[in-house]
């Protein structure tokens, strides 16, 4: 439905192969969605050793972002994961790197994502900077809290 949605809104690339690479973005943070979820159900002591897995260097966390890094630093210096405008390849990494920096994920700081993975951070704050970004965060404050 983001898919189609985006097509309709003009955030989703007519250009094959860049329309690829957007819908590997959205699987990719399908993917991180996944893996982090099936840490939901444990008990705490299996959660945190879990946790602390995922996001060690060679961790699934860390291999998925990775993926997610790789794509947005071999777009030529932008600050978007594919071409120079934002697509909803952008707003998916975007809403999930916020959910994953969030602090409500025990075992995985806040500062996981920024520090570790500088494209998707510089990401993160070009759509946050974009005014229909601002507009939506104003509409809903209360889950956009400043920090």
């Amino acid at each position: 439905m983001a898919v189609y949605a985006a097509k309709l809104a003009g955030m989703h690339p007519e250009d094959a192969w860049d329309a690829a690479k957007v819908d590997e973005c959205i699987s990719g943070c399908t993917d991180i969605t996944g893996t982090v979820g099936k840490t939901f159900g444990m008990k705490d002591d299996e959660k945190a050793t879990a946790r602390a897995a995922l996001i060690a260097a060679g961790g699934r966390l860390t291999l998925h972002l990775g993926g997610l890094e790789k794509i947005c630093s071999e777009n030529g210096g932008c600050s978007y994961a594919v071409g120079s405008t934002m697509t909803v390849a952008d707003i998916a990494i975007w809403r999930l790197v916020g959910w994953l920096s969030s602090g409500v994920i025990d075992g995985i700081p806040g500062d996981y994502v920024s520090t570790t993975f500088p494209h998707l951070a510089q990401l993160v704050t070009a759509v946050d900077a974009h005014p229909k970004v601002g507009e939506w965060k104003s509409l809903h404050s209360k889950f956009y809290a400043p920090k």
